[in-house]
């Protein structure tokens, strides 16, 4: 049996959500839109964390 960890996206912090959709790791969505939606609170939250912390250069590297 292999060790599997399960996040409700719509309670993950942004990061988490990105990197999930990024990999495509969605074992479950109950409909199509929920992922531009997650997609679109994600990238939002991401770039409030870079202006409120002032990190322009630390997220480059997993930008979409």
């Amino acid at each position: 049996m292999v060790p599997v960890d399960l996040v409700p996206l719509n309670r993950a912090v942004p990061i988490v959500v990105l990197k999930a959709l990024q990999e495509e790791r969605m074992v479950f969505m109950k409909d199509r839109r929920i992922y531009s939606e997650l997609l679109k609170r994600a990238t939002a939250g991401i770039a409030d964390i870079k202006l409120k912390l002032g990190l322009s250069t630390y997220f480059q590297k997993i930008w979409i």
